[in-house]
């Protein structure tokens, strides 16, 4: 999702600071990094990762929450059979995916009321 705000002036570093705190908090590895065009944090966590990207000028910027799953790493032969094997005989791997969804759901929510109340505690900051 993304999401922009005009005629604020907020300090976009101390805002890239507070959310990359945020997503401390909520049990995140995160490494954040300064861009041509903005900031940008990679948070990583046990199901899933996150990326946000803030990018503009303090009186027009633009936030992204981009999430997406933890990566695997190498499959192997064996891994593939038990992934099959679950699906076929339980469902578990289905339902640990819709519990990813709801858990992305859930921080993104509280992702964006964090954004709200930062924006609004920064404006005229820059």
């Amino acid at each position: 999702m993304k999401d922009q705000w005009q005629r604020k002036n907020v300090n976009l570093d101390l805002l890239s600071r507070n959310l990359k705190e945020f997503l401390i908090e909520d049990h995140f590895q995160t490494e954040a990094e300064k861009t041509n065009d903005g900031h940008k944090i990679v948070a990583s966590g046990a199901k899933f990762h996150v990326v946000v990207r803030i990018r503009g000028k303090p009186d027009d910027f633009s936030i992204e929450f981009e999430p997406g799953k933890k990566p695997s790493g190498f499959t192997s032969p064996g891994m593939i059979f038990a992934y099959v094997a679950t699906i076929l005989g339980t469902g578990k791997v289905v339902l640990k995916e819709i519990e990813i969804q709801e858990d992305v759901a859930k921080l993104e929510n509280r992702f964006w009321e964090h954004v709200d109340k930062q924006v609004e505690s920064l404006t005229n900051s820059a």
